[in-house]
């Protein structure tokens, strides 16, 4: 069996996430001591907005730009206004408001949760969820997300560990 070379850099990426996760936990405690959920919930979207806004705008321009050299290239236009490019914009219509919709749900839930429970128990069901995530998909739709054996044996691993705590 091979190994695979993880970089260094993409490692470290993945302790910045779960640092900034965990710190989260303790902010948003903290934090319910003096606002209520839904404005800790509003400022907390609000300035991750104005965090991403800029990146969007430059991540526009720099596709701008290729899309232009591609389209000058190409002889099909998706920009038309055929039913194809409008379906594919309704799509995303409709998928961008029904994740925007479970995220607001899913945050408001966490942050009243944190309100009236130990930050510990909030980060175990967090994690929890977050273990039986691929098991739920195998399950329901029966379908294969990631599928090799490490991650059912760390999944379940992780699972069974913070069940003992």
């Amino acid at each position: 069996m091979q190994k695979q070379q993880i970089p260094l850099k993409n490692s470290l990426f993945l302790l910045l996430a779960a640092i900034i996760w965990g710190i989260a936990f303790v902010a948003q405690s903290v934090g319910m001591e003096y606002v209520g959920g839904f404005t800790f919930s509003a400022v907390r979207s609000l300035l991750g907005s104005v965090v991403l806004i800029p990146l969007i705008l430059i991540s526009g321009r720099k596709n701008s730009a290729n899309t232009a050299a591609t389209k000058a290239n190409s002889f099909v236009d998706s920009s038309d206004g055929t039913v194809s490019s409008i379906r594919k914009r309704k799509d995303l219509i409709i998928g961008g408001i029904s994740c925007g919709i479970c995220l607001c749900l899913a945050s408001n839930f966490q942050q009243f949760g944190i309100k009236y429970t130990t930050v510990g128990k909030a980060g175990f069901i967090t994690a929890f969820i977050c273990c039986m995530f691929e098991k739920f998909f195998i399950i329901t739709f029966n379908t294969k997300i990631f599928g090799n054996f490490l991650t059912y044996l760390s999944s379940s691993t992780a699972v069974l560990t913070t069940n003992c705590n």
